[in-house]
């Protein structure tokens, strides 16, 4: 048995994927706003132009150190891991910055 689909039920589909396209495309790009006004922060504050990915590293070491630092009552073994999250993420911006 062969299906096929009238022209009018591609279109539809076609309209239908480009609409999900165009949704994702503003998500994103509302996504990257933020990470972009840090960017220009952080090139501001080292005094040099970063790139996405150098934000990203630095963001990332923030949220490493927060989890280490912040949670009190935390378990010796997440500790010892965030503690080395934070560590690969230190050297891993020392390198890349």
């Amino acid at each position: 048995m062969v299906f096929t689909a009238s022209n009018e039920t591609v279109n539809s589909m076609q309209r239908s994927a480009n609409s999900v396209i165009t949704t994702a495309n503003k998500v994103l790009n509302a996504a990257k706003t933020p990470i972009e006004w840090l960017r220009n922060y952080y090139s501001v504050v080292c005094e040099k132009e970063l790139t996405l990915r150098q934000t990203m590293l630095l963001i990332n070491a923030q949220v490493a150190f927060i989890a280490t630092v912040f949670p009190a009552n935390m378990p010796i073994v997440a500790r010892i891991a965030c503690c080395a999250w934070l560590v690969y993420s230190l050297k891993t911006c020392k390198n890349e910055i």
